[in-house]
């Protein structure tokens, strides 16, 4: 079994044709977009139609994720500026999330979020390349 080095990993803060929200990594077949507290509570609220957009355009990659740098309990708490309701929020994130087959990570915070996202990343280029093994020999 071969390992992937984070480094051959690329990361980009352009926008691509897969998603359009900020810091996106790609290998080949695996996004993943780490999203602030503020972030993900607009993309819930006023932005909600263009961040459907941009998750079913996610959802066709093989590995997706959305790492968000605030917990749970952060995100349904709101930042004090936002006026959705907790239960708008959860049911949102549960919608999200179950519509389009992309797991939620919530992290303490951003060390944690970088964590995460490493571990993604290496999970995913390892999971790529094993299919592209097994397909190669058909």
């Amino acid at each position: 079994m071969n390992s992937v080095p984070l480094h051959s990993l690329t990361q980009s803060r352009r926008r691509w044709p897969q998603a359009t929200i900020p810091w996106t990594v790609f290998l080949d077949s695996i996004s993943i977009e780490r999203k602030s507290l503020s972030d993900l509570l607009g993309c819930i609220g006023q932005s909600r139609e263009r961040f459907e957009r941009e998750l079913e355009r996610l959802a066709v990659m093989p590995y997706p994720s959305i790492v968000v740098e605030a917990t749970l309990a952060e995100v349904l708490r709101g930042n004090g500026r936002s006026e959705l309701h907790p239960n708008a929020v959860l049911g949102s994130l549960v919608s999200f999330s179950t519509k389009f087959r992309i797991p939620l990570w919530f992290c303490d915070d951003r060390a944690l979020a970088q964590r995460v996202t490493e571990r993604l990343l290496i999970k995913a280029a390892k999971y790529a390349s094993e299919s592209e093994s097994t397909d190669g020999q058909a």
